[in-house]
């Protein structure tokens, strides 16, 4: 095992950063953490990416909507529905950011809330 967050942290950060996003849910530990992942990621790499000629980077989220869409499928459906939310931020953001996991966490949100009986239109035409 790498690292581990405990519950209490994570719930504590998911607060802190609900405090500071106007979204229509709450910012959930997944993308919490799936935000902080993509941070030092990017971190990590900045250098190599920019050099590489790349401005921008993006993070993928799978969304299962089937809560999301209406009318909902029931309860016996099994099929898929698990779509794919992409985030995209500017390189240089992650390097300059001073409140990062705000801005970081609040777009992987924004796309997961996309997520719903438009989205799956959209795909599906």
């Amino acid at each position: 095992m790498l690292f581990v967050f405990s519950a209490t942290c994570m719930r504590a950060f998911c607060n802190e950063l609900s405090k500071l996003v106007d979204t229509i849910t709450p910012i959930t530990r997944f993308n919490a953490l799936a935000a902080l992942v993509w941070i030092h990621i990017t971190r990590a790499w900045h250098e190599r990416l920019i050099k590489c000629g790349y401005k921008t980077t993006n993070m993928g989220i799978a969304v299962d909507i089937r809560n999301r869409i209406l009318p909902k499928p029931e309860r016996a459906f099994t099929g898929n529905m698990a779509l794919f939310a992409k985030a995209t931020m500017p390189i240089a953001t992650f390097v300059a950011e001073k409140q990062w996991a705000f801005s970081f966490s609040d777009t992987a949100n924004r796309q997961v809330n996309l997520a719903g009986s438009l989205h799956l239109w959209n795909r599906l035409t």
